[in-house]
């Protein structure tokens, strides 16, 4: 009854998602999906009707709720928000409330607006987007007084950026305005000392490591992609392996998977105590890169396989998962249509969940070691990437058949790559001197890992650009996993182990 609730509620959100004139449509979707849990009542034998009358009433209310919390997530534009004074130019007074984003060529602050001084004085509320140069050195916690024209986001080649700064609650750009800092520090202290740390370790950072290794490091430990140079980019997108340049839910997965299998075989600790010793890992982690969204929703994920794992509750890890993306939801709805990370961590998870079991039966000939998992490796990276493959192909248009392989030859360096990469960030720290000394690990890792990625991207006919791939297409592929899902689980394996014999 409760799953039902929760995915009525997520559904009710993703039809709204995608409704025009969402105050407008909230009677008629309400009523069409009244009139199907009524056809759908009536087609039930009689004795079967109140047995499933209190599901239907919780699937009722979950779809109202899910369109109810869609439409209040959205504010009220009128002269108390910023938004109200797009395409103008406007004197006013906000405070940076995140990390500054760096980019190639410039940085973006997002800035929560608290008055407007020109053309009339008056409270408002709302954040923008400021773009301001490279050089700028502006921090999280500062209140600045702002001069320049608001603009509205506009979509571009097929990237819905209106909605994708929306699910960032950001409804205005400004670029390059002139900006006086009013006052420092107005941010929470203790997020300022985290931002510091990691300032320090940028820093060095940069001092000790040439490029692209340098916005590699920054990437994979930080959780700051906007320094890498778009072939870098390219080249990890054509191979499958730029989960690796960001904190996703994969990222953690693995990680964890490593830790766990630590835990178990090499300090013989039980499979319940390792989930109170994972869960304050993953925490700590979450707070050094700053409480990231994208690392939130992956940690949140992540603990949901530790919790299943450790406990033995393998049937609920579906129902645990679909609690944590309601509990996102609730908070943030707009992530479910407007948020391709949450989608896609959602998606690598559950087919982590599903498949990774299967695929232990179906490659038993791949070695397993203690401190070499190489099965475990491919397993996950292959489970993740089939339940995700449709939508990348639709939100970014490229195919990469080396995935497997190149996952395969870089996962297994992924655990050393990042105790080294946290040996260096505590030696910066600690003893800055020696720093140099502790980066020529990190470096070497990174070189192979850029080399295996650039080779793999140079041979052809391993990838694949689509201009645009039809939707009808993403929902055909999920079709077809579903069904490869029931017929792993059906036939136990049974005819899949035939035809990868060979393996």
């Amino acid at each position: 009854m409760i799953l039902s609730f929760l995915l009525s509620f997520i559904l009710g959100i993703l039809i709204a998602s995608f409704s025009r004139g969402l105050a407008d449509q909230f009677f008629p979707l309400l009523s069409g999906f009244l009139i199907f849990l009524i056809v759908f009542s009536l087609s039930l034998p009689k004795e079967k009707i109140k047995k499933f009358l209190p599901v239907i009433l919780c699937c009722f209310f979950g779809f109202i709720l899910g369109i109810w919390r869609l439409n209040l997530s959205y504010p009220q534009i009128n002269e108390n928000h910023l938004f109200f004074y797009h395409e103008q130019k406007i004197v006013w007074q906000g405070v940076v409330v995140k990390e500054p984003e760096e980019r190639l060529d410039k940085i973006n602050l997002t800035v929560k607006a608290s008055e407007i001084i020109k053309p009339f004085q008056r409270k408002i509320e709302g954040q923008a987007l400021v773009a301001v140069p490279f050089h700028c050195d502006y921090q999280y916690g500062d209140l600045l007084l702002i001069k320049g024209k608001l603009k509205k986001p506009l979509k571009f080649e097929g990237f819905d950026y209106p909605n994708y700064l929306a699910a960032r609650d950001i409804y205005a750009l400004s670029s390059y305005p002139q900006i006086e800092v009013l006052e420092r520090n107005r941010g929470n202290p203790f997020l300022s000392k985290i931002l510091e740390i990691k300032g320090k370790i940028k820093n060095s950072i940069q001092k000790n490591f040439t490029e692209p290794q340098g916005s590699l490091v920054s990437a994979i430990f930080l959780g700051q992609r906007g320094l890498i140079p778009e072939r870098v980019r390219e080249i990890f997108s054509l191979t499958g392996i730029s989960h690796l340049l960001a904190i996703s839910g994969l990222h953690l997965v693995i990680l964890i998977a490593i830790f766990s299998y630590i835990f178990i075989n090499v300090f013989l600790i039980s499979r319940r105590k390792i989930f109170y010793l994972l869960l304050p890992l993953i925490f700590l982690y979450l707070i050094f890169v700053g409480m990231r969204a994208s690392a939130v929703r992956a940690g949140l994920m992540s603990s949901v396989l530790i919790f299943g794992e450790s406990f033995g509750k393998k049937r609920n890890q579906v129902h645990l998962l679909v609690l944590a993306a309601f509990l996102m939801l609730i908070f943030n709805p707009k992530l479910l249509a407007f948020d391709i990370g949450f989608e896609l961590s959602f998606l690598s998870v559950l087919g982590i969940y599903f498949l990774n079991p299967e695929f232990e039966k179906i490659f038993s000939k791949i070695p397993n070691r203690n401190f070499l998992p190489l099965r475990s490796y491919f397993n996950v990276s292959l489970a993740a990437y089939l339940f995700t493959l449709p939508l990348i192909l639709y939100y970014f248009g490229n195919l990469s058949i080396s995935a497997p392989l190149v996952n395969l030859l870089v996962l297994p360096f992924l655990p050393f790559l990042m105790f080294f990469i946290f040996l260096f960030a505590f030696v910066s720290l600690v003893f800055p001197f020696f720093s140099f000394v502790f980066s020529w690990p990190v470096w070497l890792l990174l070189t192979y890992v850029f080399i295996v990625a650039r080779f793999f991207a140079s041979l052809p006919y391993l990838s694949f650009s689509f201009g645009s791939f039809p939707f009808f297409l993403v929902v055909l592929l999920y079709f077809l996993i579903v069904c490869l899902v029931f017929r792993l689980k059906k036939q136990k394996n049974q005819f899949v182990l035939k035809v990868f014999k060979p393996f």
